[in-house]
C-alpha cells in the first residue's frame, strides 16, 4: 500500500465529510487558552487568592508583576518568590458521521479524546527597596518573570473506524512535550506623585522561548481495500525550538481618594522580539522501511499583544476588603511572521505570517474562515484578615476570560451560516496567607472550566520577607 492511496482515501473522506450533515469528527488538543492570558497577569499567590485580582492591591515585591504603581506602598526592603504547579484535563465527546458514497453509506467513529497536561515551574522571584533621592521617596525593583510556561506534557488518542464496500481502520496517537517558557528581567521605579496618587514603570527584557516536540503515530488496518489486506504503521516526529529577544514597558497608577478606596490602572505595551526559530522533522513507515529526517533554522518576527487593564478596591470593614479587575489583551495583533519548517523529506515551505499562539495563516483569516479575537478577564475577589502577630487571611473569588481564538463564517462541518460564540473560560479561586514578624507566605488554588469539558486546577505559593 502506498502512501499516495492512502492519501486519496483520506481525502477523499475528507471532501465528503465537509459538505455532509456530521459532527466534527477530528482530534482536539487541550485548550490551553489560559495559559496565554497569563502573559497579562501578575505572580503573586495573594491576588490569585482573590480570582485574580492584581491592578488596585499592592502585593510587595510581586506588585511589579502586575501593576508597577503598586511598588509605591512597599515600606521596607522586600525579596518574593513565586510557585506554581499546573494540571490540565480535556475530555471531548464522541464523534460519528455517516457520508453517501456511490450508492453506499461509509460510516466512521472517533473514540473520546482525552487529553491532559501538567507542569510546575518558578514564576517569579523579585526584590524591592525604598530610596530617598533629594528628599522624594522612591521604590526601586529587579525581578525575574517566567511568563507561558510549556513545562508540560499532552496526550491525544483516538479510533478512526470505516465500513462500507471495504474496511479501513486505524488508531491514532500524539503526545506534545514542552519545555522551557519565554521569560523577563525588568527594572521597575514607583514614587507617590501627589498626596493620594502613586505611579510605576517597568522595563522589561524578554529572553528564551519554548520547545516543543510532537510526536504522531498511527496503525492502520484495510481490509478489501481495492484488493489489499493488511497492517502497517507509520510515526510522524516534529521539535520546534522557539527563542526571543525584545524589550516591552509597564506604566500604572493608583489612586486612594480615601483608606478605604483604591483605584489603579495599568497598560503594557506590545512586544515586537526577534524570533530565531528551528525544527527538526522525522518520518518512519514499517510499510515502505523508510526512515526519514531534516533540520532546518531560521529568523522571524514575534509579536505578543499589548493589554490595559482597570482594577478597584474597597475595604468595607477593617478587617474586610474587596476588589474587581478588568483587563483587555489585543490579541489580534499578535503575529509571527518569517516562519518557516522543513518536513522530514527534506522540503522547507516558504515563511510565511501566522496569528500567535493559534498559528492560523493571517491568509486564511482574511478569508473568514478561522480568526483570533482580543480577549476581556473579568474577576472579583474578597479577603478577610484575622488580626493578632500572626495575621491570618482567607480569600476567594471568581473571574470569566474570553478565549483568544474563534471561528467566523459558515460552518465548515455543519454547513450553514451560524457562527458559535467565542468559548470562554469560568473559574473560582481560594486562598490563605499567614504574616509572622517579617515573613509572609500566600497560597492560592484555582480552578477553570472551559468548552470541551477543559478542567484546569492550578496552585500558586508565594514567600515574601521583609527585612
Amino acid at each position: 500500500m502506498t502512501r499516495a492511496i492512502i492519501a486519496a482515501f483520506v481525502v477523499q473522506v475528507v471532501l465528503s465529510a465537509a459538505v455532509a450533515d456530521c459532527q466534527p469528527a477530528g482530534p482536539s488538543q487541550v485548550d490551553e487558552s489560559s495559559f496565554y492570558q497569563s502573559l497579562a497577569l501578575g505572580k503573586g499567590a495573594r491576588a490569585w487568592g482573590m480570582g485574580g485580582v492584581q491592578i488596585a492591591l499592592p502585593d510587595g515585591a510581586a506588585s511589579s508583576s502586575s501593576n508597577p504603581a503598586a511598588l509605591a506602598a512597599v515600606t521596607g526592603r522586600s525579596v518574593s518568590f513565586s510557585f506554581s504547579g499546573d494540571w490540565l484535563r480535556g475530555d471531548l465527546i464522541r464523534a460519528r458521521f455517516a457520508v453517501p458514497q456511490s450508492g453506499q453509506t461509509t460510516t466512521g467513529s472517533i473514540t473520546r479524546t482525552l487529553a491532559t497536561a501538567s507542569g510546575t515551574a518558578i514564576d517569579f522571584a523579585g526584590f524591592s527597596t525604598p530610596l530617598a533621592i533629594r528628599g522624594h521617596r522612591f521604590v526601586v525593583a529587579a525581578s525575574f518573570n517566567r511568563q507561558l510556561t510549556f513545562g508540560r506534557e499532552t496526550r491525544t488518542a483516538y479510533q478512526f473506524r470505516n465500513q462500507s464496500l471495504y474496511r479501513f481502520d486505524y488508531d491514532y496517537s500524539s503526545t506534545v512535550n514542552g519545555t522551557g517558557s519565554f521569560q523577563n528581567i525588568s527594572g521597575s521605579l514607583a514614587a507617590r506623585v501627589a498626596p493620594r496618587v502613586t505611579a510605576g514603570a517597568t522595563l522589561r527584557y524578554w529572553f528564551g522561548g519554548p520547545s516543543t516536540t510532537r510526536t504522531e503515530a498511527y496503525q492502520y488496518s484495510l481490509g478489501d481495500y481495492y484488493g489489499w489486506s493488511g497492517e502497517w504503521s507509520e510515526a510522524f516526529a516534529n521539535r520546534v525550538d522557539f527563542r526571543v529577544s525584545g524589550v516591552s514597558a509597564d506604566v500604572g497608577i493608583v489612586v486612594s481618594p480615601g483608606d478605604w478606596l483604591f483605584a489603579g490602572l495599568v497598560y503594557r505595551t506590545s512586544l515586537d522580539a526577534t524570533l530565531r526559530h528551528a525544527n527538526s522533522a522525522s518520518y518512519r513507515s514499517d510499510s515502505t522501511n523508510e526512515s526519514l529526517s531534516a533540520n532546518h533554522a531560521g529568523k522571524g518576527r514575534l509579536s505578543l499583544p499589548a493589554s490595559l487593564g482597570f482594577g478597584a478596591a474597597v475595604r468595607l470593614w477593617p478587617r474586610l476588603v474587596v476588589s474587581i479587575d478588568h483587563l483587555r489583551t489585543a490579541w489580534s495583533t499578535s503575529r509571527l511572521s518569517g516562519f518557516s519548517q522543513t518536513t522530514a523529506q527534506g522540503g522547507v515551505s516558504r515563511p510565511q505570517t501566522y496569528l500567535f499562539p493559534t498559528m492560523k495563516s493571517v491568509s486564511l483569516s482574511v478569508d473568514g474562515i478561522a480568526a483570533q479575537s482580543d480577549t476581556a478577564r473579568t474577576a472579583a475577589g474578597a479577603e478577610y484578615t484575622f488580626g493578632g502577630e500572626r495575621a491570618l487571611s482567607l480569600r476567594g473569588g471568581a473571574f470569566y476570560q474570553q478565549a483568544y481564538f474563534d471561528y467566523r463564517g459558515p460552518d465548515i462541518y455543519q454547513g450553514t451560516d451560524a457562527a458559535p460564540p467565542t468559548p470562554g473560560t469560568t473559574g473560582i479561586t481560594a486562598g490563605a496567607g499567614m504574616c509572622f514578624r517579617r515573613m509572609t507566605l500566600d497560597v492560592a488554588w484555582v480552578g477553570q472550566r472551559s468548552p470541551g469539558s477543559f478542567v484546569r486546577h492550578s496552585v500558586l505559593t508565594t514567600l515574601g520577607v521583609v527585612f
